[in-house]
């Protein structure tokens, strides 16, 4: 039962991307690499905030998580705006 209903996730996602319309596979490349960009952001900013806090500095990572939100939430809206 499980591996039915991975198959079936599979192949509507696969249908999805292959609906043979160009603006919506650009919507799911521009999603995936603003999901990627925002993925680096978060960790870079976490590392940065873990190496101050050891160097003794307090630095909150709170406006560069925000940022990488934001530029996650874009990707969201490109490939909702480029699929629909």
């Amino acid at each position: 039962m499980f591996e039915r209903r991975i198959g079936s996730v599979l192949q509507r996602r696969v249908t999805y991307v292959e609906s043979g319309r160009p603006a919506a596979r650009w919507g799911v490349v521009v999603y995936r690499v603003l999901t990627a960009i925002a993925v680096v952001l978060a960790v870079l900013a976490v590392l940065s905030s873990f190496y101050n806090v050891n160097a003794g500095r307090v630095v909150v990572a709170v406006p560069a998580l925000l940022f990488a939100a934001l530029v996650w939430l874009i990707g969201r809206g490109c490939r909702y705006l480029m699929t629909h």
